[in-house]
């Protein structure tokens, strides 16, 4: 688990149609294959710097997940420091390029997630902050076992993962922002992402 949860990174797809966070078992005992943490970025340049936010909602659309290891885990969304903001590449998976898994939000157990609809993370004061209001707000989503540095008990090829839809599919992921622009001519905003 360390060492997965550690690795440096061997893959990173920003073309396909989904995202997601999982971590599986491996047929070795012991062992893990897959430990995958998910990034989504959004233009949050228009909100201007001097505005006020007062709240913010992040909502991913859940296509699938599981949970089946005798621990069962949740969906943390924490801050990501992706290299580009226009490509992704194996180093991002690099535990030095999270800033800290400090929560933006409430985790959601995954067995209290709704699979074909959005599901809502709230966020808090933290998540706020890490809003950009003059270029990219970068979130990821994790797994508790990953937020935690908390190794599930091994039991064969097991799973555990959330999957959503990413910028290239259906259901986009959506920051939705309200906010006080700084123009005194705008006493109120609201603004989807």
């Amino acid at each position: 688990f360390s060492t997965a949860r550690s690795a440096a990174g061997t893959a990173a797809d920003d073309s396909g149609t989904s995202l997601a966070c999982e971590l599986q078992g491996s047929g070795t005992a012991n062992e893990f294959q897959t430990f995958k943490r998910a990034i989504t970025l959004f233009d949050t340049s228009s909100l201007g710097a001097g505005a006020t936010i007062s709240a913010a909602t992040l909502e991913l659309y859940i296509s699938g997940k599981f949970d089946e290891f005798t621990e069962k885990t949740n969906v943390h969304i924490v801050q990501s420091t992706p290299a580009s903001n226009t490509a992704l590449a194996s180093s991002d998976h690099n535990i030095g390029n999270w800033p800290t898994f400090a929560d933006q939000a409430t985790a959601i157990n995954i067995a209290d997630l709704t699979t074909s609809a959005y599901n809502t993370w709230t966020l808090n004061a933290t998540g706020l902050t890490n809003i950009s209001k003059i270029s990219i707000t970068k979130f990821g989503f994790i797994t508790g076992f990953d937020y935690s540095n908390t190794s599930p008990t091994y039991n064969g090829v097991q799973s555990a993962s959330a999957t959503s839809n990413s910028a290239d599919g259906a259901n986009l992921p959506k920051l939705n922002v309200t906010y006080s622009p700084s123009s005194s001519d705008d006493l109120y905003g609201y603004g989807e992402f």
